[in-house]
């Protein structure tokens, strides 16, 4: 069996209650209750960035690079707008709130990635003749990422 698979049936869901886990691990994730944020066309990307530490000695012209601290990152998806889903009313809240929430992403294959974040917006889009009224939200993330392999 091939190891890529589709992105269709991937399912993002958020805690419904705000905070940590017990621990950031599968078990502390698995743990807490979720509620699927509906009609999502959309997630893009996230993962992990280590900045990059220069140093410059006078003494040559090589510059030495040394790996510094991670930032896990950001990310956002996108929506059918649906005014009566119970995960886009959460993740709206979670927007203008200061606390953090844990997300579970599953894909088609059941493959889980978990996550502690910070929604930063929910906006919404109107578009065209043409377009089903949309929104997106953006996260950064503010924990480990838990990768649950197959």
């Amino acid at each position: 069996m091939s190891e890529i698979h589709s992105a269709a049936g991937t399912k993002l869901s958020i805690a419904t209650v705000a905070g940590a886990p017990a621990t950031i691990d599968q078990a502390g994730f698995a743990a807490k209750t979720y509620v699927e944020v509906g009609e999502i066309t959309n997630i893009g990307d996230f993962g992990a960035t280590v900045n990059v530490i220069n140093h410059s000695p006078l003494s040559n012209r090589i510059i030495q690079k040394f790996k510094g601290s991670i930032n896990n990152g950001s990310g956002s998806y996108e929506f059918a707008s649906k005014a009566s889903d119970a995960g886009q009313i959460l993740v709206k809240a979670a927007s203008v709130s200061d606390s953090a929430y844990a997300v579970k992403i599953e894909e088609q294959d059941g493959a889980i990635t978990y996550f502690m974040c910070l929604f930063t917006s929910f906006v919404k889009k109107i578009g065209t003749i043409d377009n089903v009224v949309a929104g997106s939200a953006n996260y950064e993330i503010t924990s480990a990422i838990v990768e649950v392999p197959v």
